[in-house]
């Protein structure tokens, strides 16, 4: 995620099939409003990469939550976990 997110170097210097990869991943937008405000943007402008954060966390959070409830069902149902 490190090297999609464009941590260390800027979004603009990556190939646009992995700036597009880059944009789905959920730490980038908030890179992106960090590194506005640092060099002088006020928060109003950086509400909008603000907000797309915390949207993909929880499209992240949800995405994982129905993986987790989906597997231990199957491990129920197989008799793979203990319900002790």
């Amino acid at each position: 995620m490190m090297l999609t997110g464009a941590v260390n170097f800027p979004l603009s210097a990556l190939p646009p099939a992995v700036q597009w990869l880059s944009r789905s991943l959920p730490m980038t937008h908030g890179l992106l409003a960090i590194r506005a405000v640092v060099d002088g943007a006020p928060y109003s402008e950086v509400m909008g990469l603000m907000g797309l954060e915390v949207l993909l966390g929880l499209v992240y959070a949800a995405g994982a939550w129905l993986m987790f409830r989906h597997r231990l069902n199957t491990a129920r149902s197989n008799g793979n976990i203990e319900l002790i």
